[in-house]
């Protein structure tokens, strides 16, 4: 696995202050593999348990019922409210997934995914951590919606530093490679040209 670190570092540098932490990028450039690999990996060396990170993969058909964002909102506040001197950490993925609905116990208002991570924002005993794919328009949502209240982290393919720490042996070669195939960390884990 290619460490990323510079992503990594922003990524704990902006743990729990208050905001949203989105993690934008295109497709397949490594954005679930950064949060659900790499920070978690971080969070468990720095002693979290692993039941106070609260993961959804919402491409995932196991998840898919928690692409309603009350049905989301209110497994997570079960999950921590009764536990409020303890830090828990959530990982959503693929945030665009989710759905708008009706909340007809507040007079049939249409609430979206966003109001939701912003009312579990304001629990001071989680840490919220989003990711969703360029193409679905998010970065713009982002901007409109939280309107100050996130932290966007926009991840690229992998740099040629990054790929080449992966692949090392001759610089030239390698470079030659990076130019021709590009830096979908994809790549690294095919065999041959084909």
């Amino acid at each position: 696995m290619v460490k990323r670190d510079s992503y990594l570092k922003r990524l704990i540098h902006n743990m729990w202050n208050g905001e949203v932490k989105v993690i934008t990028g295109i497709r397949r450039c490594g954005k679930s593999v950064m949060l659900f690999d790499l920070f978690y990996e971080y969070l468990l060396s720095q002693g979290v348990p692993e039941d106070h990170i609260l993961k959804f993969e919402l491409d995932q058909r196991r998840y898919y019922k928690y692409r309603n964002p009350i049905t989301l909102c209110e497994y997570v506040e079960d999950a921590i409210c009764d536990k409020k001197e303890e830090k828990f950490y959530l990982f959503i993925d693929e945030v665009q997934y989710t759905t708008k609905v009706v909340d007809e116990e507040n007079g049939g208002i249409t609430v979206t995914i966003y109001d939701m991570l912003n009312e579990l924002k304001a629990y001071r005993n989680l840490d919220v951590y989003v990711t969703g794919s360029n193409s679905k328009g998010l970065s713009n949502d982002i901007a409109t919606e939280f309107r100050g209240r996130a932290t966007q982290i926009h991840v690229y393919p992998l740099s040629f530093e990054e790929y080449y720490s992966h692949v090392e042996g001759d610089e030239r070669k390698a470079l030659d490679t990076y130019m021709l195939y590009g830096g979908m960390p994809r790549l690294l884990a095919l065999e041959d040209e084909k």
